[in-house]
């Protein structure tokens, strides 16, 4: 797997036997505490999903990695409001429906962590 990284976006080639992802920022919002919420964008599988992080200013050994971000959920959103959770992490991963949940997630903490 490589990734290829240009400001918000992340390119994210797996093995040949997967598809191609590309993931872009497509909305961001804060919520209360340090919680905030992201909407990425998949330009290859045209998906959106919304993204619910407890990000902190400091990196954390409960954080995913050891990084900022140490709760997220993932919602794959399903059309108006209709969605359905495929991840959740908080001091580890659960509810992980399918590969593409993981590297959602891996866009999100490093979205986080390189600010």
């Amino acid at each position: 797997m490589t990734l290829t990284l240009t400001g918000d976006t992340i390119a994210i080639t797996l093995p040949a036997h997967s598809e191609d992802h590309k993931f872009k920022v497509a909305s961001k919002r804060r919520l209360d505490g340090n919680w905030k919420e992201v909407e990425v964008w998949d330009s290859v599988d045209e998906q959106l999903y919304r993204c619910q992080a407890l990000v902190f200013d400091e990196p954390s050994q409960y954080g995913i990695n050891g990084g900022r971000v140490s709760k997220l959920s993932i919602h794959k959103m399903l059309g108006g409001r209709k969605s359905k959770e495929i991840l959740w992490y908080e001091r580890g991963f659960s509810n992980a429906q399918d590969e593409v949940a993981f590297l959602v997630a891996a866009f999100i903490v490093n979205h986080y962590d390189q600010r």
